[in-house]
This record gives C-alpha cells, structure tokens and sequence, in this order.
C-alpha cells in the first residue's frame, strides 16, 4: 500500500497566511505525508493537486510495469473550506 495526502480535513491544522482559530499557539501546521513521512509542513496548497495527479500517475505506472493490480482513490484536499 501506498499513500500521499494530507491526513485530515484543511480545517485540522494551519497553513502559510491562514492560522486556524483553534491553533492558538500557531504549533499545528497542516503537514503533507508520504507514506508514513512528513515531506512538507505546512503543506503548500499551490502545487498540491499537480502533485497528487503526478503521485498518481506514477503509481498507475509502476502497478502496470509490475503486472499489478491496484486500486487508487485520488480525494482533492482543496474542495474542503480552511477553518
């Protein structure tokens, strides 16, 4: 299994610009986690849809190469309103 995304809603942490009204200390930076690894906190939301379509699609990629059936649910962060 593989996974890339957020691991909440937007509204569960805070971003560049945008403190959430819960993050009263400004500590909960939304992060951005590959597999189990945090690979950018706070999550930049002006690459994010390129960068799930290009997980993606290198996903898609590597099951074919290796004759693999796979399932992929691709959810968009950025439909969801920021706290």
């Amino acid at each position: 299994d593989e996974w890339f995304g957020v691991p909440y809603h937007m509204s569960g942490g805070s971003l560049d610009g945008h403190v959430c009204g819960r993050d009263t200390n400004e500590t909960m930076w939304l992060p951005l986690f590959e597999g189990t690894s945090i690979v950018e906190q706070p999550v930049n939301l002006e690459n994010l849809a390129p960068r799930y379509v290009d997980e993606s699609i290198d996903f898609i990629r590597n099951s074919l190469e290796q004759s693999k059936p796979f399932f992929l649910y691709l959810a968009f962060s950025h439909v969801h309103q920021l706290c």
